[in-house]
């Protein structure tokens, strides 16, 4: 054989592409900038599973094939939650703003009281700021340790769903591989 026979060939005649070669499909969900103009991580294309599966177990699949419905959902699932961490995102940023803005004009308020009243006062006013502030840093860390075990059940949850997802989709597949199997031993 040469090596032009060897080149794996799709359902429909043509050939493959090759899993090795970057893949020429752009990603059209999750990758986006954060801030920093890094880039985060993207959900899988459609070429990207199509090499993955014929450089993992050499099962070539056409553009038009059932299994790839669930790269779709998955690419959805992944935009879906990068909305959502980016609502949880501009959620934390507008607390924290909030609450700096409004500490910086307690301070400005305090050093104006210790310019114009008496020590004492002032004194004991600031003691309550730094109390009050100690009780609202405490309660933005339980508040931010609740927010980060919500989205580690979510993930897990996600994972999970996933996972139970692709066996379900390799017991059908096996199924109707067993299917064929036997139809092909029932002919004559």
């Amino acid at each position: 054989m040469t090596a032009q026979e060897n080149k794996p060939v799709s359902g429909n005649g043509a050939q493959a592409p090759d899993p090795a070669a970057p893949s020429t499909e752009k990603a059209s969900v999750g990758a986006t900038r954060d801030n920093d103009g890094d880039k985060s991580p993207r959900a899988l294309s459609m070429e990207d599973a199509k090499n993955i599966l014929v450089k993992m177990h050499e099962f070539h699949v056409d553009k038009d094939e059932a299994l790839l419905m669930e790269v779709t959902l998955h690419q959805a699932f992944f935009d879906a939650y990068e909305r959502m961490l980016d609502h949880h995102r501009q959620a934390v940023r507008t607390v924290m703003e909030n609450t700096v803005g409004s500490g910086v004009k307690d301070i400005l308020g305090m050093v104006e009281k210790l310019r114009s009243g008496t020590l004492k006062d002032s004194l004991e006013g600031f003691a309550e700021q730094v109390r009050q502030y100690k009780q609202l840093k405490t309660d933005m860390d339980n508040w931010g340790k609740r927010l980060l075990f919500r989205q580690g059940l979510l993930t897990g949850l996600v994972l999970i769903i996933s996972l139970g997802t692709c066996l379900a989709l390799i017991a059908l597949l096996y199924a109707i591989k067993n299917a064929l199997v036997e139809t092909l031993q029932a002919l004559p």
